[in-house]
């Protein structure tokens, strides 16, 4: 499996059980109450339901993990489940007694089912019990999300979990559902970009990305024009939070907006010169230092450039699969650079601890160079001048690969380097071939040998 380290924390706020809100190979099927809702009179009191969880947890504190504990678990279990009726319970009670009706054999067929009826109200207590279901795999995910766009529930769940959590949403819809919202979408990504609240603004870029899938809905003058609003409100919002002291946050800020100027928001990333891209230091494993010092100077090669860290666990991870493209093509057709940036800290691996290095470049670099020895790195490791999460480049989370054809020109952005070998020769044969180039025989796939007979 692959995986990718964000560079922020995940602006949803809502976190179901497993998938994501839509998935694309199951069926979108909007929920349908089990039975028309029941009663909402209390089957027992709230303070008797509390008084039986409490007895539950100090229970459940003084048993072992053990089957023999278990299963005085459960005997506990049956012994506080009488007398309760969920059936009869409102959400709020249902949410006290979850662990004691979903965990009890007797009552959590009704538990769930009057789980499911007190969400198919079209109400934001209707969507919050949605959620408490995804949570506790009631109902899958994707159910959930289908059920928020069959009610036209979006402003439901805006209300409920704030514009953010509306947008990620929104991201996992497809683009059918996005026309079929298109002004839905027009007038979140509006608010988002006359925001000044900073934790709003920060969802612009994801914003920006909804109103462009929604093809001949929207012009490229009105992309623009958000774009470019996006752009001053994340600049205005650092400005307030550096003069409040946060910096940490205007920090944050500032990278959005150098995010919605980069070649990638613009449209000027794929099919166009390489953005520039400088580096502070160059290093390969055998010590030689090479000559050039931007990507500009290595025109004539396809270049591989994968954005990482040494903190960053899915980047150590995808080693062997860089190696095994290094290994296949020579260096007067290839060039892979490993682009990272300073981090004021260099993460050894190996169960090592961090060691600090805030401040002191020489120091980074030098643990740097014991690293890509103790790694068997035999590809290029380059400071970048620039952020690792690279705003022209669009880079998000890591590892982030790019390639650029042998004349400069990005042709490929946000690739993965533990993407399937073939996959990615593919793309690179394409482009020496463009340019004149043979590349090199693949490998005959591996088969299984013939049984020997014996003797």
């Amino acid at each position: 499996m692959k995986a990718t380290l964000c560079a922020s924390s995940c602006l949803a706020v809502v976190v179901f059980a497993s998938t994501s809100l839509f998935a694309d190979t199951v069926p979108l099927v909007p929920i349908v109450p089990v039975s028309a809702p029941t009663q909402t009179a209390p089957a027992a009191a709230t303070d008797d339901i509390d008084q039986r969880m409490k007895s539950l947890r100090e229970f459940a504190q003084s048993i072992t993990g053990d089957a023999a504990g278990r299963a005085s678990y459960q005997v506990k279990l049956a012994e506080l489940a009488v007398g309760l009726d969920p059936t009869a319970m409102s959400f709020d009670q249902l949410r006290r007694a979850w662990p004691l009706v979903n965990g009890s054999e007797t009552l959590q067929p009704a538990a769930r089912a009057r789980l499911i009826d007190l969400s198919s109200a079209d109400t934001v207590e209707g969507i919050e019990v949605l959620i408490f279901a995804g949570r506790g795999q009631v109902v899958p995910s994707e159910t959930i999300a289908a059920t928020v766009v069959a009610r036209n529930a979006f402003s439901a769940w805006r209300e409920k979990f704030g514009l953010p959590a509306l947008l990620s949403l929104l991201a996992g819809a497809d683009d059918a559902t996005l026309s079929a919202n298109s002004a839905l979408v027009m007038q979140v990504s509006s608010d988002v970009a006359s925001s000044t609240d900073w934790k709003v603004v920060r969802s612009s870029k994801a914003a920006l990305a909804l109103v462009s899938r929604l093809g001949d809905k929207v012009t490229t003058e009105q992309i623009e024009t958000l774009r470019a609003t996006m752009s001053a409100s994340a600049t205005n919002c650092a400005v307030a939070l550096e003069s409040a002291g946060s910096a940490a946050d205007a920090k944050r800020l500032r990278r959005v907006a150098r995010l919605l100027n980069g070649a990638a928001a613009t449209g000027k990333l794929v099919g166009y010169p390489s953005p520039a891209l400088a580096f502070e230091w160059v290093g390969e494993t055998t010590g030689e230092v090479p000559a050039w010092k931007s990507i500009t100077d290595l025109k004539g090669k396809v270049v591989v450039i994968d954005f990482w860290a040494t903190w960053c666990g899915p980047c150590v991870a995808s080693f062997p699969h860089v190696k095994e493209l290094r290994a296949h093509y020579p260096t007067d057709q290839l060039a892979i650079i490993g682009v990272t940036s300073l981090q004021g800290k260099h993460h050894p691996g190996g169960g090592k601890p961090a060691v600090p290095t805030d401040g002191d470049a020489a120091k980074e670099y030098a643990l740097m160079k014991e690293f890509m020895v103790e790694k068997d790195i035999d590809w290029t490791i380059a400071f970048s001048s620039d952020d690792v999460f690279n705003p022209d480049f669009d880079v998000n989370g890591i590892p982030h690969v790019a390639i650029i054809d042998t004349k400069g020109v990005v042709r490929f952005n946000n690739l993965h380097p533990s993407d399937p070998f073939i996959e990615k020769a593919d793309k690179i044969d394409a482009l020496l071939r463009e340019a004149g180039v043979e590349p090199p025989a693949r490998p005959a796939p591996a088969t299984d040998a013939p049984p020997s007979s014996g003797g």
